[in-house]
């Protein structure tokens, strides 16, 4: 099985692409025996290196990203599409142009949540992302289960730029440190307040702290509380439907070249 890992986009300033294979390689060591080829892709050069991550940037960075998975799904030689991008960009076009499975990353990490419990909350940079999260889940519907989406202050870009310039030693680095407390305060307010069963660390830079995390809730006797990052979903989701030879059904999303029109809508 051959999948193709799309970015939302490709920012000069930060590298995304670091981030992605360093998550690949340590779903890798869990699950030795699996022989799935991944390709990561560079993105779609983003137009403006903004920090912002609201719904005018969404509206932004969605052209590009479709123009990869048409290109991908023309070209043939993958069996399905894995979209990151914790705000999964232009998800349901994506759906629609792509004549193989398309994964999303919000949708996958909510559709994993559901499977394995009732109540969850997304633990997230910032609060405008926070929203326009929202706002996408419940497009979805699945805005009944996500009870709460909970800002630790520090941006995706903020995030990748630490991690590109401190690598290997990135948990020795007082800032660091400084977030991995930021985050762990939020995943214990959104189990003791919310009274979520399961926490999903949203945005790609995020689950490099997955370990540190981890270790804190344990401590703070929250073991049972699982942790759900959006790459190995997004993974296993697109996994799921290319061994199930399953993709988007037309009738969901619909184009001009659906067959069966049903009489009303």
């Amino acid at each position: 099985m051959r999948l193709i890992v799309i970015p939302p986009y490709r920012n000069p300033a930060v590298n995304m692409g670091y981030v992605i294979c360093v998550s690949l390689a340590r779903m890798k060591r869990m699950n030795p025996a699996d022989d799935t080829e991944i390709v990561v892709e560079e993105g779609h050069p983003l137009a403006d290196a903004t920090e912002a991550r609201d719904a005018e940037f969404l509206a932004g960075i969605t052209p590009g990203f479709l123009r990869k998975v048409r290109e991908y799904s023309d070209r043939g030689g993958f069996d399905a599409i894995v979209g990151t991008g914790f705000l999964d960009p232009g998800f349901e076009a994506a759906r629609a142009i792509s004549r193989i499975p398309v994964a999303g990353a919000l949708h996958s990490s909510l559709l994993t949540a559901a499977l394995i419990g009732k109540r969850t909350s997304i633990v997230i940079g910032t609060l405008p992302l926070a929203l326009a999260v929202r706002q996408v889940a419940e497009s979805y519907g699945l805005g009944r289960m996500l009870v709460s989406l909970r800002p630790y202050g520090h941006s995706t870009t903020e995030l990748l730029k630490l991690i590109d310039l401190h690598r290997d030693r990135l948990f020795a680095a007082p800032e660091a440190a400084r977030i991995t407390a930021a985050i762990v305060r939020q995943c214990i307010t959104a189990i003791t307040t919310d009274r979520v069963d399961s926490l999903i660390l949203g945005c790609e830079p995020t689950e490099f702290w997955e370990d540190e995390i981890r270790r804190e809730l344990d401590a703070a006797g929250y073991d049972e509380i699982p942790l759900i990052c959006p790459m190995p979903a997004c993974v296993q989701m697109a996994k799921a439907m290319a061994s199930m030879q399953l993709r988007q059904t037309p009738r969901a999303y619909p184009t001009d070249h659906l067959r069966a029109k049903p009489e009303y809508a």
